[in-house]
């Protein structure tokens, strides 16, 4: 939904026609904390210290690199053998011709080929930042998460709208009464006042759908911006959020549908436009490319010699 109110366009390559956008760095960081975020909580209390939660980045990280190693191979007891065994992640646990299996290996490939052209220690010691910056915010052994990685999903209107929660808790304030959060975890840079409107949209949502599932009344949805000194930002959920933001996705919804019975997936043209993957193959950029197929845009894409003459370079 937030890729189409970015650019219907946008939508249209990555949802309609399927095409993946690469992994970055940033990315990746983000894919590696919040491992440790939620593993951190199966320890006891008293071991959800800042020391266990750094030792985890680097299994983290080993996993995302070869996720299908022979368990032979793994030391029994060790930090990645315990991360590997949560998530299933030995070759015996794919058979080799599978799809997943080959997703896997692909995904871990892509992995790989990113860190081949950085300082992997910087890249680790850069996670290992964020882990500590959370430490500033919460206290890990002093609470228990109620959800960790909740998947939730409703109809809302004609769409079905569904997505993970990073932590959902149930908690209870000094009159005894029970609160609700939602919290999110960033390892990005916290949004300025103009856009934290639309970074809360995806919380919101979780909102609306746990209100529509009837499984809890969300009191207040949390930004938590680990790499930022007070990055924590908390929104209460009242009734008009509730009620504006079941409009947006019945609205976005409808719009949806529509461009995909009409076959108009319009361009939006703006600043956010310089860090889109497919500005190279977009008509807003180049008319020329107006009307490919999926399989010449894919190939466009995924050609390292292929720049076009937008007068930007492939450093860009």
């Amino acid at each position: 939904m937030k890729d189409y109110m970015q650019c219907p366009r946008l939508y249209y390559y990555k949802h309609e026609l399927g095409l993946k956008t690469p992994a970055t760095l940033a990315t990746l960081k983000g894919s590696v904390a919040h491992y440790v975020f939620e593993y951190l909580f199966d320890y006891r209390p008293e071991s959800r210290t800042v020391e266990a939660a750094v030792a985890m980045v680097s299994p983290c990280l080993a996993i995302m690199k070869d996720p299908l190693r022979p368990v032979d191979q793994v030391e029994i007891g060790s930090l990645e053998y315990f991360v590997r065994h949560r998530e299933n992640c030995f070759e015996h646990a794919f058979d080799e011709s599978s799809d997943r299996g080959a997703a896997k290996r692909e995904e871990a490939a892509n992995v790989r080929a990113l860190l081949s052209g950085t300082d992997e220690q910087g890249f680790v010691q850069s996670v290992e930042d964020s882990i500590r910056g959370w430490f500033t915010m919460e206290k890990p052994w002093k609470f228990e998460p109620t959800y960790r990685e909740l998947y939730v999903g409703a109809k809302i209107g004609r769409v079905y709208v569904h997505g993970v929660i990073d932590r959902l808790d149930y908690t209870t304030n000094p009159r005894g009464e029970k609160v609700v959060y939602v919290s999110d975890y960033k390892t990005g840079k916290k949004p300025s006042k103009n856009y934290e409107d639309e970074a809360f949209f995806q919380l919101a949502v979780y909102a609306v759908v746990l209100k529509r599932m009837k499984m809890c009344q969300v009191d207040h949805v949390r930004l938590m911006y680990v790499n930022t000194e007070k990055g924590v930002i908390s929104v209460p959920v009242t009734d008009g959020l509730i009620k504006k933001t079941e409009n947006k996705i019945r609205d976005v919804g409808a719009a949806i549908m529509n461009s995909a019975r009409l076959g108009i997936w319009d361009t939006r043209k703006q600043v956010l436009c310089d860090w889109c993957h497919f500005q190279e193959v977009c008509p807003a950029f180049h008319k020329e490319l107006d009307g490919l197929l999926a399989e010449e845009i894919a190939e466009r894409l995924a050609r390292p010699d292929y720049v076009a003459n937008s007068g930007r370079t492939q450093d860009s």
